[in-house]
């Protein structure tokens, strides 16, 4: 081995246990462990000369092992290199924690050597692993095409961002490496000019915020606090145009009910949604002068939040799994929020993060609501809005009032074709409280429910699978909105099942009109319950009850008819019944909607059609006030020549009904 020089450059690891050590002239090698004690009794304590480290070798306190010293020339960032140039040696090991970055580049460290084969060390640098630019990708020509740096007063790391197109804005987020505490400066970033300009900061600093630009305001809300780890409840927003803020101080908005964290802010349909997320993250450890990570009782989940009215936040179906770390992975694609991977839950015995591989679909159209709204027919306005019970179906439920009670029956809890559910409830709307009622002897699907002679009656509807229809037909006694009976009792079955049908009361008879037998229903095996189309029969069946012992079956509609639950209204000793769907195309199989205005005259027992709507719609709610026969929401048609179904709209329509 060649004599040692009499200054050694040195690579000095900061955690490591040996110390790693390179020269010049030798490879990376362990101290050699001082020789074993004879064993016998300790020799007199002596007094033991200070120790002398060898030339060129130099320890670092903890706290000075983020420092590389250098004495003449710049420390440049290179994995693996000689300390005095030439090849890297191949055993080189570098041990986990080692502080080897400069300029942002988290990769090891070399000293600029100089002539006769040595590097000299002097004036401190501190290293960093973060990255201070920004890349761009083109999807014309699939290729990274340019980088340019950022302010270097902005943060580093877990911004909160968002584009509109040309102007990206980035808000808060963390500034330095490991674990730094956030910092609350602001930046819009112009991708035409590449010139960076400040914003307003945020009344609080906050760590991975949810962010987004809805309505003409910058959006900014949860997040982490300044640690890290406690969630941020808060909700701000700013008003900007072009790049710029129309204002000088944040807005105190309503606050997110959970906060948090990594999650996905998306604006769709004019709605403003935040999905996913966390509770708590890593924090830097207490009185660790380089902020290093240490892991905290973090709580992964996946609930869906949204903001429609800017007034009161609604929580929607959750997502499959908890997911959190998706602040970024998301689009919007055909009326659909496409997610991608995240992490999820850890492992319940080793605690290790695991990751997602899975792509979600939220289908918008399919989205449920939790809420009810009010419309009065005196000033022509939708008045209020409030909450259904949590445990409360979603959609599909039977449902039926006496002008003040409102009794919900069944239904399917959640979006796309999850099962139906046997619980029931009753909202009084003067005091707007619900009770709920005995449960169904089983769950149905969108069943015909009407009040009838003291009783509320349930029968038909489709099974918990939604597709197998159910004759089965149940009574209970009810009154002011208050169960008399704790069972419900069993009656007559209807002659012909399933769900979509209208339950009309009428000069003390009971009717069941239309409907069809099967529905969509849940994919085999999939998580999302994903709804795959079954054979459907559509009819125009109306079914009597008037002595409560036996069905009589009267004139059949016009044409088959289903999907028409709430889209009748009783005028003048006749039911009318506006929209639906009927058979589908014979050789395409598609869903055809109904636009016509059908009139069954209870005297005479028969149907004939009295109009048409101004567009075709199925699911519509109708009713009738002075004169006027009102319709709204369902899913209208594609156009005046396209039968099928396509948007859901929430509009309100009348005319004059003379009959």
């Amino acid at each position: 081995m060649p004599p040692p020089t009499t200054r050694r450059p040195l690579f000095l690891a900061p955690r490591a246990s040996p110390l790693l050590v390179r020269t010049c002239h030798g490879r990376l090698q362990a101290p050699a462990a001082p020789p074993r004690r004879a064993a016998g009794p300790r020799p007199p304590a002596r007094a033991r000369p200070r120790r002398r480290l060898p030339p060129g070798l130099l320890l670092l306190p903890p706290h000075l092992r983020p420092l590389i010293l250098r004495r003449n020339g710049e420390g440049e960032a290179h994995q693996g290199s000689r300390a005095c140039g030439g090849a890297p040696e191949r055993d080189v090991r570098r041990p986990s924690g080692a502080a080897l970055g400069l300029g942002g580049d988290a990769r090891g460290a070399r000293a600029t050597p100089r002539r006769g084969g040595r590097a000299d060390w002097g004036s401190p640098i501190r290293l960093r692993w973060v990255h201070s630019y920004v890349d761009v990708y083109n999807f014309t020509s699939n290729t990274w095409t340019e980088r340019f740096h950022m302010p270097k007063e902005m943060a580093h790391s877990h911004l909160g961002m968002v584009s509109d197109g040309r102007y990206v804005y980035t808000v808060s987020g963390q500034y330095g490496p490991q674990c730094r505490a956030s910092i609350n400066r602001n930046f819009v970033l112009d991708t035409e000019t590449k010139e960076w300009r400040e914003l307003p900061p945020l009344p609080l600093p906050r760590y991975a915020p949810a962010t987004q630009l809805w309505r003409g305001r910058l959006h900014v809300m949860g997040g982490g606090k300044e640690d890290r780890h406690e969630p941020g409840l808060e909700h701000w927003s700013l008003a900007v145009k072009d790049g710029e803020a129309l204002e000088n101080e944040w807005r105190a908005e309503v606050p997110i009910p959970r906060g948090g964290p990594h999650r996905a802010c998306v604006v769709a349909n004019d709605k403003l949604f935040v999905i996913g997320g966390q509770e708590g993250d890593f924090m830097a450890k207490p009185g660790s002068p380089i902020f290093k990570c240490v892991r905290r009782h973090e709580v992964v989940y996946g609930d869906v939040y949204m903001l429609d009215d800017g007034s009161k936040w609604k929580q929607v179906s959750p997502m499959p799994k908890p997911d959190s770390h998706i602040e970024f992975a998301w689009v919007v694609v055909n009326n659909s929020i496409v997610i991608v991977g995240g992490t999820t839950e850890k492992h319940p015995i080793t605690k290790k993060i695991i990751l997602v591989g899975e792509v979600f679909r939220f289908d918008l159209e399919t989205m449920v609501h939790s809420y009810v709204d009010v419309y009065n027919f005196t000033s022509n306005t939708w008045t209020e809005r409030f909450h259904m019970p949590k445990e409360m179906a979603h959609s599909h439920l039977g449902m039926v009032s006496d002008g003040r009670y409102v009794y919900t029956v069944s239904g399917q809890y959640g979006p796309q074709c999850r099962a139906s559910i046997n619980r029931n409830f009753v909202l009084d709307t003067e005091t707007k409280e619900w009770r709920e009622l005995p449960p169904l002897p089983l769950p149905r699907y969108a069943p015909a429910t009407q009040l009838w002679r003291g009783r509320l009656h349930v029968m038909g509807g489709g099974k918990e699978d939604r597709h197998e229809p159910g004759l089965e037909h149940w009574s209970l006694a009810v009154k002011d909105g208050e169960a008399l009976e704790n069972e419900w009792r069993a009656e007559v079955p209807i002659p012909r099942g399933g769900p979509h049908r209208a339950c009309v009361v009428a000069n003390d008879k009971l009717f069941v009109i239309g409907g069809q037998e099967g529905d969509f229903m849940a994919k085999p095996g999939s998580p999302i319950f994903k709804c795959v189309r079954r054979h459907e029969v559509v009819y125009g069946d109306v079914y009597m009850l008037d002595d409560g012992s036996k069905w009589k079956q009267v004139s059949p509609m016009p044409k088959p008819d289903s999907h028409i639950e709430f889209a009748w209204v009783v005028v003048n000793n006749s039911i009318v019944i506006v929209g639906g769907t009927t058979e589908k195309h014979p050789i395409t199989k598609k869903i055809i909607l109904v636009g016509e205005v059908f009139r069954f005259d209870l005297e005479t027992m028969a149907w004939s059609v009295i109009g048409r709507m101004p567009f075709r719609i199925k699911t519509a709610l109708a009713g009738y006030w002075q004169g006027w026969l009102y319709f709204t929401s369902g899913q209208r048609d594609r156009g005046p020549d396209n039968p099928g179904p396509k948007k859901v709209v929430g509009s309100m329509w009348r005319t004059r009904l003379h009959l």
